[in-house]
């Protein structure tokens, strides 16, 4: 090995170890057309996958190494590894760019494994097959059945497998099966007792309004939670967040809402960790709107300083309950800003107009927001006459 490549593994190696990628390619660059040949420089080029700005990229990346390195299990492993790392950074990325990613992923693995022919023993059965399992949890409900394949199989091959049985709980949650979620917790917990697993168990708890067992997670995560007399578990006096909701968030019937990709971040007060009550009404048409309670992944996506606090991004996973309201979306002109104020003071108990903007002269868009006891007539003609006692024109969106 020549000096400079052992200069330059070493730098790389230091380099990702403080989780610093540009100098890591730097180091490597020189030699990267040895990447097929040496598993040194192999190994490390594949640490550095998660680092990528381009999924594109990365699937380019991974075609290289299924090539090149299907016969060694360890290398598949952590280029897999680090690609299924960059679609966990990256939640609200669209599923046509994240889900490639995955996929190419799951078939370095795939090949691994054929390889191997599955694996020259249980150690490395169980670990092909559970990464396997964890990548084609990223590709989505498409794939479902092999996922939940390839988790038996690793679970098979080491049932005492703590994570293992915590990944299967993921999927599961993931895919709003919240009372398999729970009891793969559970059984993961027995083995492996480490938050995050508390977490998942408390989250599938409140899907399933299972309060008590909720609030003793809750409680094991040191916050302070009860059940309420109306059956709920809470966490008294946490600060607002904002929750994104996507395509993919489950509504009431238990399915995604659909549609073409697009991402809302709404403001949520919480009633636990993971559910939440919106505080405003929704500017895109999808599965939640204001008042709805909603369940949110324990990973924030990103975090957002807002009044000199550093406001945690979730992203929703299901709409647990309808809320005690109804909207319409509105539009129309302000003769001046404060005439929503005006508006709401004017229509009935329990009825507001929401402005999407900051409201100033001129035209606007918005929604009403009305009791579920209202019936939408006699809601709009309320609107109609609030308008007009402040000169201002609004009308629903037909």
């Amino acid at each position: 090995m020549s000096d400079g490549l052992s200069h330059a593994l070493a730098e790389a190696a230091a380099a990702l170890d403080r989780e610093d990628p540009h100098t890591a390619q730097a180091a490597l660059a020189p030699f990267a057309d040895q990447l097929a040949d040496d598993v040194r420089v192999a190994r490390l080029w594949a640490g550095l996958l998660h680092h990528a700005s381009s999924p594109q990229g990365i699937e380019r990346e991974l075609a290289r190494f299924a090539q090149a390195w299907a016969h060694d299990p360890e290398v598949m492993q952590i280029a897999a590894a680090g690609a299924v790392r960059w679609c966990r950074r990256h939640p609200l990325e669209a599923p046509a760019r994240r889900e490639p990613v995955a996929r190419a992923a799951a078939e370095c693995l795939r090949r691994a494994i054929h390889a191997r022919k599955g694996g020259r023993g249980a150690t490395e059965r169980h670990a092909l097959h559970a990464a396997l399992a964890r990548a084609l949890t990223l590709v989505g409900p498409a794939v479902d059945d092999d996922a939940l394949h390839a988790w038996e199989t690793a679970l098979t091959a080491r049932p005492e497998d703590g994570e293992g049985w915590f990944g299967l709980a993921r999927l599961h949650t993931l895919r709003g099966r919240w009372r398999k979620g729970l009891e793969a917790s559970q059984h993961a917990l027995t083995l492996l007792d480490v938050p995050a697993v508390r977490w998942n168990l408390a989250l599938c708890a409140t899907a399933l309004g299972e309060a008590e067992v909720a609030a003793q997670a809750w409680q094991a995560l040191e916050h302070p939670a009860h059940v309420t007399l109306e059956g709920g578990a809470v966490v008294p006096d946490l600060p607002p967040v904002e929750v994104c909701l996507t395509p993919a968030t489950l509504g009431l019937d238990g399915q995604p809402a659909g549609g073409d990709w697009q991402v809302e971040a709404v403001w949520v007060q919480p009633l636990s960790p993971a559910h939440g009550r919106l505080v405003h009404p929704t500017r895109l048409p999808g599965p939640a709107d204001f008042d709805d309670v909603v369940l949110w992944d324990a990973e924030p996506e990103s975090f957002r300083p807002v009044d000199g606090r550093d406001v945690p991004r979730f992203v929703a996973l299901a709409v647990l309950r309808a809320g005690r309201a109804q909207t319409l979306p509105v539009a129309g002109w302000l003769p001046y800003p404060k005439a929503l104020m005006r508006v709401d003071a004017a229509l009935p108990l329990g009825c507001f107009v929401h402005s999407f903007d900051s409201p100033r002269k001129g035209d606007f868009h918005g929604k009403l927001v009305f009791p579920k006891g209202l019936d939408p007539a006699s809601a709009l003609s309320a609107l109609e006459a609030a308008a007009t006692i402040a000169e201002a024109r609004i009308a629903p969106i037909r």
